[in-house]
Parts: C-alpha cells; structure tokens; sequence
C-alpha cells in the first residue's frame, strides 16, 4: 500500500475566494522564486462544461468509508493550459475548480524537509501544487480517528459542511496524535502541495507551520489575506 501526504495553505477567513488574476499572479510568484515543480503543465479540472474541454473525467458513485452514506461524484471536464498567462482567462467565471500545476521536485527552494527515513534528501519526486475552489464551504480537516468520545464531529475532507467549523483536525503522522489548529478546518479556496508516495515532511513536534516562510508570504501577498496550515493524507 502506499501513502500519499498533501500539505495545505487554509485562508484564516472561510468565505474567501480569490480572483482569477490572484491566482495567476501566485503561480508565477511561485516560479520566480524557483518554488514550483520543474518541467510543469497546467489543467482545470471542473463540473463547469466548456466546448473548449476536450477531456471528460467520468461520473462515479460510491459510499463514504466513515459513515457509509452514498456518495455521488459529477462528471468532471479537464482543460490544459499552456502558461501562466492563460491561467486566469481560463478560470474567469467558473465557480469551481481545480487548477494543478504538476512536474517534478525537487525545486530550487523546497518546500520543506522530507523525513529521512522515508525518503533521502534530493532524490526526484512528483510534485504539483493545486488551487482548490468550490461553491460552498468544504472541510478542510482530515481526521482518520473518532472523536465521538470527546463529543466533537469532524467532517470529512472536501465535503460540505458548516462554516462554523473552524478548528482544524489533522493527524500527526509520526506519532498519530491529534493536531488541533485554529481557523484551518473550513474554506471555499484553499492550496494543496502535493508530493510523490511515501514523501512526509520531518516534523517539528505538533506545529504544521512546516513550509518555507518565502511561501506563505507569497500566498498572503498574493492573496491579501492570512493562511493557516494544515495536511491530508492516506
């Protein structure tokens, strides 16, 4: 079996949602500070049709592994993008999506040190970095474990949820203890780093604050808004 890790970048303010030029110009903040995956592509994976969508990821059903409620999961339409230009013409008007800019790592700055012990330092790896927005407020925590015994409900990552979620769960994966951080557990748009398996971040105690300051700057510039951090991963 293998694992996948995901760091996240949260917005302290759950209803935020960016413009498309705010997304464009981050991706090419990340690129001149040499932060971005090299050799990378660009695609929008949205429900939003658009003629101009060659691709089409099918529709699925299943059941959530949690609670054992049906799950329906939309068709998708996928769109390539040749450069960073053409990133926020593309998203303009969509309500949804999510744009990945996908290749190779390591970058020049990485985003933070990988656990030795699952991986040596320098080896390539994939790499891509998502932009996530969606419709309604979603979960951003991901807690594998039940906490119906301390009396608190986690919705699962990605779905609906109430915007009153606001403490994020996450799991340190080292010694499989509960992360708690403020203002990271709910968001319409939120940033996901994305790494090859059996890639984890060394971790500093129980702090998620693990990506490179130069980073998170740029997302709080380039957005004008502050950014909690957090992970997904199984």
């Amino acid at each position: 079996m293998s694992l996948y890790y995901i760091h996240t970048l949260i917005p302290d303010q759950s209803d935020f949602v960016p413009a498309p030029t705010q997304v464009a110009g981050f991706y090419s903040v990340l690129i001149e500070l040499g932060a971005a995956p090299s050799a990378a592509t660009f695609a929008i994976i949205t429900p939003n049709a658009r003629t101009s969508y060659a691709g089409r990821v099918p529709g699925r059903t299943g059941r959530n592994p949690m609670t054992g409620e049906a799950v329906v999961v939309p068709p998708r339409y996928e769109c390539t993008i040749n450069d960073t230009p053409s990133v926020a013409l593309e998203l303009d008007g969509l309500n949804e999506y999510d744009l990945k800019m996908s290749g190779k790592g390591p970058p020049r700055l990485v985003p933070f040190r990988f656990d030795d012990k699952l991986n040596p330092q320098g080896q390539a790896y994939d790499f891509a970095v998502h932009c996530c927005r969606r419709p309604h407020i979603a979960s951003t925590s991901d807690y594998h474990f039940d906490l119906k015994r301390e009396g608190l409900k986690v919705t699962p990552f990605g779905e609906a949820c109430d915007m009153t979620e606001r403490t994020g769960f996450f799991i340190n994966h080292k010694t499989a203890e509960t992360i708690r951080v403020p203002n990271a557990g709910c968001a319409r748009f939120w940033i996901e780093f994305a790494f090859g398996e059996w890639l984890f971040p060394e971790m500093k105690g129980d702090s998620l604050n693990l990506l490179a300051a130069p980073i998170v700057v740029a997302a709080q510039q380039e957005f004008s808004v502050g950014f909690a951090q957090g992970c997904c991963w199984g």
